[in-house]
């Protein structure tokens, strides 16, 4: 059985509580936690709410890391 936290959502380690996660830390791939630290930090994104199904992005490996493509990036509307 794995090891989850009694209530959601979690907060991302090193994320300044910017990024809000609906799974386990442990459970999520490397690569995938470093996308989402990346993507809280960017100037215009005041929020990061992340479901359980989590996994890296179009563009999210070490090859694309310092390219600058809005357009790989999805967003839902609201607050």
């Amino acid at each position: 059985m794995m090891n989850r936290p009694a209530a959601f959502p979690v907060a991302l380690t090193g994320s300044n509580d910017r990024v809000k996660m609906w799974a386990a830390e442990a459970e999520v791939e490397h690569e995938a936690l470093e996308q989402l630290r990346r993507v809280a930090q960017l100037p215009w994104v005041h929020g990061v709410r992340v479901m359980p199904d989590v996994h890296v992005g179009k563009g999210g490996d070490d090859r694309q890391r310092h390219r600058h493509e809005p357009g790989r990036l999805a967003f839902s509307g609201g607050r």
